[in-house]
């Protein structure tokens, strides 16, 4: 749904009640005000823009950090994004099965250095190839993850998905934008 009205049309308190009735419904809500800034075509700036506005229910703290505080490897949630990730028949990266993979072997904090270039990937930074391959290398998983080429647009419209079921499997409803 993309809302437009005239100044002073209540487009503001509107979504600013939207947003109070979806965090009490346990969606994770980011607010996005379109501009020169952040055009709507412009996928990356607007998914940057979404990580950076997120608002988490009954957390404080960025986006990522709250989502990762909150998996339980054991849950069904995560073990149905983790069937998907891996799935021959998703259509993601490679580079988010490696960082799952790495991410959980990490066991989501252990190595709070790998964690946090992890969650920075998933966020929107450039994705950490060499570092990956150095970790893979460390747990001996180095020859299943193929890095081939993926424009910066197909890689933020694939972090759109991911996240968005990553954050069902940390338990939320789901992400507003």
């Amino acid at each position: 749904v993309l809302l437009a009205g005239d100044f002073g049309a209540g487009k503001s308190h509107l979504l600013e009640y939207l947003q109070h009735v979806a965090l009490e419904h346990n969606f994770v809500c980011s607010k996005v005000v379109v501009s020169k800034e952040t055009p709507l075509y412009d996928t990356s700036k607007v998914y940057h823009s979404a990580i950076q506005s997120a608002r988490v229910p009954n957390r404080a703290g960025t986006v990522l950090n709250a989502v990762a505080e909150k998996l339980d490897f054991d849950s069904q949630g995560y073990q149905d994004f983790y069937r998907w990730v891996f799935s021959p028949r998703t259509s993601l990266d490679s580079r988010f099965a490696a960082s799952v993979f790495v991410f959980e072997r990490g066991q989501g904090g252990r190595y709070p250095e790998v964690s946090d270039r992890i969650l920075q990937f998933w966020g929107g930074a450039r994705a950490p190839e060499t570092e990956l391959k150095g970790w893979l290398r460390e747990l001996g998983e180095v020859a299943t993850y193929k890095f081939g080429k993926i424009s910066v647009r197909d890689l933020t419209l694939q972090r759109y998905e991911f996240v968005s079921r990553l954050i069902v499997a940390a338990g939320y409803s789901g992400w507003i934008i």
